[in-house]
């Protein structure tokens, strides 16, 4: 029987294959319906994200943008104050 180590290191290595083969054959038929422009700028946005350089289109710079800027007037927040807890003795009650 093989140990626990064993199977994760050969399951791994089996799904890291499957996965590189997916890739490959997704890319070549991708890039197969894609006119040179569009390859150029896939390629381009590929090297960016390889870089941590990314380059970033009018469109994305407007959506991250939009998506930093709250929406309408911004809700205040009320915190309901806990109950204080009597400290000391318990005074007697007025006759």
């Amino acid at each position: 029987m093989a140990k626990k180590s064993e199977d994760r290191v050969f399951t791994l290595e089996f799904f890291r294959r499957q996965g590189a083969l997916g890739g490959k054959l997704g890319g070549m038929k991708a890039s197969e319906n894609m006119t040179q422009e569009q390859r150029r700028a896939r390629a381009l946005k590929a090297v960016a994200a390889r870089k941590s350089n990314p380059v970033l289109t009018e469109e994305e710079k407007a959506r991250r943008a939009a998506a930093k800027r709250p929406v309408g007037r911004p809700r205040k927040v009320v915190a309901e104050a806990p109950a204080k807890m009597p400290r000391g003795r318990p005074k007697k009650a007025a006759e």
